[in-house]
């Protein structure tokens, strides 16, 4: 066996021990930290706990990011990051993928010229870094989006007042989906999460999202199980879908979500409106005040997303994710702005969250602009828009102000 076999297995056997005793049991605990009476001894080792789990997540990639650089008809985009969404970022920022060229990985400190050489090229940047670096390009476009967002309905209200925040279309769904014979059961019965995880989730996530599937470990997902419960979706006393929830303090948490076979056509029929439905109905039964959608991807253009925005949702940070999205271009290809807007990224300061949109260098919003964009932006949930273009580019404090947000006073909270 050659040497570098031999270091191969060497490192992949560091790296597995350090997850299983560093980054995993402070992943366990962090949620259950979080939940803890406020106070500065929480602050303290909440912080403390997220720094020593991406220092360790930093080790186990040997301070080294992984290069891609995607190809279409009209421009390319370059990934720089651990490679946990490069996958997803090409499938949305490049619609006609023609190569995806890997590069060979470099060592942190080499990203920033990295980033520059490309971004010069005309290239759009695209970086997935740990929140321990942080290193941000100074240039003509720079902006950054979460992963992941979570998106929180408030259920303490009257049940009247729920519908009423929801959109026609979700009013109309709800209507249709009570005629087709649908209850519900909640259980943590050990055997029917097995028919869950093996039967629904598997097969949906495969079929949903195909060579992009994401599919968590069986017995990652029975160790949340075990620390909460499974709603399934019954037809004629049949399981015909279910999801996931834990009860975190006030509000009930959707977690993974499946859908028996995989049968996509049982979605449009009404079963995914179904299971949301009866999730809420469960946690207002259990005396809960929020229920917790979970995650979406930071786009207003996502389908997933939209599907919960329709409820009337507003978007909270997810807090589990120890990565964001660093979007980096000094000039942008015909076509790529445009394309970009309509994606509809949302960027994250401090608690509030906004819809990006990239303007040109000699372009502005008109009054009645401003307003449509915002509106739009509060229907999403979201706190109102920011404005990035070389003309007025975004000035962060170190305390995370900005100079170019409009927001509104919608500040609906659970």
């Amino acid at each position: 066996m050659g040497s570098k076999k031999i270091t191969g297995r060497v490192l992949r056997g560091v790296h597995s021990l350090l997850y299983r005793y560093w980054v995993d049991p402070l992943q366990r605990r962090i949620p259950d930290w979080a939940t803890m009476r406020p106070g500065w001894w929480q602050g303290t080792l909440l912080q403390g706990a997220v720094w020593s789990a991406n220092l360790g997540r930093l080790a186990i990639t040997d301070f080294r990011v992984r290069i891609r650089r995607g190809r279409g008809p009209s421009w390319s985009v370059v990934y720089v990051g651990a490679g946990f969404s490069y996958e997803e970022l090409f499938y949305i920022l490049l619609p006609a993928l023609q190569d995806v060229e890997e590069l060979p990985p470099v060592f942190l400190w080499r990203v920033p010229a990295l980033a520059r050489e490309s971004a010069d090229l005309g290239e759009l940047v695209v970086l997935e870094l740990n929140q321990i670096v942080r290193w941000r390009p100074h240039g003509a476009y720079v902006f950054t989006a979460p992963c992941w967002i979570r998106q929180v309905l408030d259920i303490a209200r009257p049940m009247e007042d729920i519908l009423a925040a929801m959109n026609r279309n979700m009013r109309r769904n709800l209507r249709s989906m009570q005629g087709q014979g649908f209850d519900y059961v909640f259980t943590q019965n050990e055997q029917d999460f097995d028919l869950f995880y093996h039967r629904m989730y598997r097969p949906y996530i495969h079929e949903r999202h195909g060579a992009r599937a994401a599919l968590g470990e069986y017995e990652d997902l029975r160790r949340r199980f075990k620390g909460g419960g499974l709603v399934l979706v019954r037809r004629e006393q049949e399981p015909v879908c279910g999801a996931l929830c834990q009860v975190v303090g006030d509000t009930c948490e959707a977690d993974q979500m499946g859908v028996r076979e995989g049968k996509f056509d049982q979605v449009k029929s009404g079963v995914s409106v179904a299971l949301r439905w009866f999730m809420i109905d469960w946690a207002r039964r259990t005396g809960l005040r929020c229920f917790d959608f979970g995650r979406s991807r930071a786009q207003t253009a996502n389908g997933t997303f939209n599907f919960k925005r329709q409820w009337g949702t507003r978007v909270v940070t997810d807090r589990d994710v120890h990565t964001e999205w660093v979007f980096y271009s000094e000039g942008f290809a015909p076509g790529l702005r445009h394309h970009l807007n309509e994606q509809g990224f949302i960027s994250r300061v401090g608690d509030l969250h906004y819809r990006v949109v990239l303007l040109g260098p000699e372009e502005a919003l008109t009054d009645a602009e401003l307003a449509c964009e915002q509106q739009k932006a509060v229907q999403c949930g979201l706190d109102g828009i920011l404005l990035v273009s070389p003309r007025t580019k975004v000035a962060q404090s170190a305390e995370g102000s900005s100079n170019d947000f409009y927001n509104d006073d919608y500040h609906a909270r659970c």
